[in-house]
């Protein structure tokens, strides 16, 4: 009963979610960037958050953005490092290079803990707080091409696509891959109506921040949920998809990408409280709860998918509850229908291919089972540790596609049983049935085993080195 329940859960939200994306590209069509020459004047104050990072990292950073903001405010490196040695050539740097330098003895609130410090004790000075993480720089006209949407006076805030271009690895071209829908469609669609902050990149309107009491400190995802209060406020948000941020670096190895979406997920499971408590219009209330679901089909809605055909073929128990033929005439038009109409909004970006569509899926089938775990986190209650998420040099490290291993190996078994049964059978109705379900399960084998692949492809490259044998392909 409850697999059958969650298959059906499953397609629903499916349906639900290319619906969703399906108005996202419909008012992406009508986007626009607005007037870059109607500048407002403002003071900003420019914040770079750094948590044990890598000193020549985060110098570089500051120079990017203390040369972006030039003379419309002043760059604050908000550094929270517990490394004293860290800490000490971060402050060396930042006195010697007119950066104002605020460290923290404690980590209350943690990333957006460090903000609101900063905010509400240098806040009143400036008009736009705008927020950059340590690994992404922006580009010199960064402020110029923002600070005009602040002329409307309920814009909130103002977020830039988070632009990866340091691939290294396979983890890592899947990872960038995975955000084009995203950022192309998906923001591009909201803009104006529920574009939300993505944490680097986003310049806010300090008296909207200060109206909503800051950012929010009580989830991993500050970003997301500090956008549902601003918004359940009166403020709008804008997106302005221009290539404002450089140099961003994705996960390289499979490590740092679970990590990552472990905590992106935990972020959007905790978002279901505040938002059932919010006051959005519909159509906002929408959007946001479609990036809950996004969480719930990418982690226990995936794990029913996967195990489904296995149960079947290789315990030989049904457990889906409708007339086969009515099941293939419903389903099945509807899931070449999303295939279609995702692979047709998204043909006008260059840089997304078939190759980057095979990335995309495999990635997603590396983070399931740990967004499965920040689900069962989120439900029981339990605390979670706050990892930023590791950067620099990927290395190789089996233990996070363990999960996916055993499943692939399962699903092989299930394959072959599934072709004893079909042959030891006599019933055609059954044999239609077997067949669907070999099919599904070659069909996350596809992916399952790219996951496996990608994983192990990505692998330590300290000196730089880029896999040549992935490039070549």
């Amino acid at each position: 009963i409850w697999l059958d329940y969650s298959l059906w859960l499953g397609i629903y939200l499916g349906i639900f979610t290319f619906l969703t994306f399906f108005k996202d590209y419909r008012h992406s069509k009508n986007y626009s960037i607005g007037d870059n020459n109607a500048r407002v004047e403002t003071k900003i104050m420019a914040c770079v958050t750094s948590f044990n990072e890598d000193p020549e990292l985060v110098k570089r950073t500051l120079i990017s953005v203390k040369s972006a903001i030039y003379n419309s405010g002043d760059v604050f490196l908000l550094d929270d490092s517990t490394d004293y040695n860290i800490s000490m050539k971060l402050k060396k740097f930042s006195l010697s290079n007119g950066v104002k330098y605020i460290h923290r003895v404690n980590r209350s609130g943690y990333k957006a803990g460090a903000i609101n410090n900063a905010l509400f004790n240098y806040g009143h000075n400036y008009d736009l707080l705008a927020i950059f993480d340590a690994d992404q720089r922006p580009v010199p006209d960064f402020f110029e091409r923002v600070s005009h949407y602040f002329n409307d006076k309920i814009v909130a805030f103002v977020q830039v696509p988070q632009s990866y271009t340091e691939i290294r690895s396979p983890v890592a071209a899947g990872a960038a891959a995975q955000q084009k829908p995203f950022l192309h469609i998906v923001m591009r669609g909201r803009n104006h109506i529920s574009a939300f902050s993505l944490g680097s990149g986003t310049v806010y309107r300090i008296e909207a921040l200060l109206d909503v009491g800051g950012l929010e400190e009580d989830t991993v995802t500050e970003d997301i949920a500090t956008s549902v209060l601003l918004h359940e406020h009166g403020w709008i948000s804008a997106y302005a998809d221009f290539f404002g941020i450089w140099y961003g670096e994705p996960p390289t190895d499979a490590t740092a990408y679970v990590k990552q979406q472990g905590r992106w997920s935990l972020g959007g499971f905790q978002l279901l409280k505040p938002l059932l408590k919010s006051n959005l219009d519909s159509g906002q209330f929408t959007d946001y709860l479609g990036s809950y679901l996004y969480w719930l089909k990418s982690g226990p809605i995936m794990l029913t998918m996967l195990i489904a055909p296995i149960i079947f073929l290789l315990f030989r128990i049904p457990f889906l509850g409708i007339n086969l033929y009515m099941y293939i005439l419903l389903y099945y038009p509807i899931l070449i229908t999303t295939i279609v109409i995702f692979v047709y909004t998204m043909r006008g970006e260059a840089q997304y291919n078939v190759k980057s569509f095979y990335l995309h899926q495999c990635v997603e089938m590396l983070s399931f089972p740990y967004v499965l775990l920040s689900f069962v986190n989120w439900v029981t209650g339990k605390k979670k540790p706050f990892n930023v998420t590791p950067k620099g040099s990927g290395r190789v490290n089996l233990r996070p596609v363990i999960p996916q291993l055993v499943i692939c190996v399962l699903e092989i078994l299930s394959v072959l049983a599934g072709f004893v049964w079909y042959y030891s059978t006599g019933d055609y109705v059954l044999k239609l049935a077997i067949i669907l379900n070999i099919v599904w399960s070659l069909y996350f084998i596809v992916f399952l085993a790219g996951s496996i692949i990608i994983a192990v492809l990505s692998r330590a490259d300290v000196e730089g080195e880029i896999l040549e044998s992935w490039d070549a392909a």
